[in-house]
């Protein structure tokens, strides 16, 4: 999941006591507290890549070009709907030279964008968006349980191992790649 947010004179105070910041530091419970007005107030996106077009797309992009092209649709989606604000900062994940050359050949790519480690620190926007998206990763993921009748745990390790085997017994290998990242080495011990 990826969003953007616009955050200006009419929304920082708003978000300010919201405590928007970066979405790791606030607990899920937290998230589900705080997403909801962020949402009903500032202009934002939410661009969301479900597990089984996720491991598709993977078959021929590493994360971070599925994260440079998320993040750019997601700037494309919020230009359309709202304008662009004259300063847009991304979390960097990735070198701004890598970033745009995972948009190479990419038919619209915005590029008035600053780059910075750690964004959600220090730009409030940052912060705002990145807790949209854990709620809307949370959101699809609680769809994801209630399709699927069963607790799916999150990461990795042994709840996550464990739910992943009583999923395969459940529903099949097969089913595996609309729940959960092939790519990972805890994966092969499911086959």
């Amino acid at each position: 999941v990826v969003a953007a947010a616009i955050i200006d004179e009419h929304t920082i105070d708003q978000a300010k006591a919201l405590n928007a910041r970066d979405s790791k530091a606030l607990t899920d419970a937290d998230i589900r507290k705080i997403a909801p007005s962020l949402i009903r107030t500032l202009p934002h996106t939410i661009l969301i890549l479900s597990p089984e077009k996720y491991n598709s797309v993977h078959e021929t992009n590493n994360i971070n070009a599925i994260k440079a092209k998320m993040h750019n649709q997601a700037y494309i989606n919020l230009a359309k709907k709202y304008g662009l604000p004259s300063f847009c900062m991304v979390d960097q994940f990735t070198p701004e030279a890598s970033y745009y050359r995972y948009l190479k050949g990419e038919k619209e790519v915005v590029r008035q964008l600053r780059f910075e480690t750690k964004a959600e620190d220090h730009y409030i926007s940052v912060g705002a968006a990145s807790i949209i998206a854990r709620y809307a990763f949370l959101v699809e993921w609680d769809k994801m349980e209630d399709q699927y009748g069963m607790t799916i745990h999150k990461g990795a390790g042994t709840p996550a191992d464990t739910s992943a085997r009583a999923f395969v017994d459940k529903f099949g290998f097969a089913k595996l790649k609309e729940v959960a990242k092939l790519h990972f080495r805890n994966t092969d011990k499911l086959r």
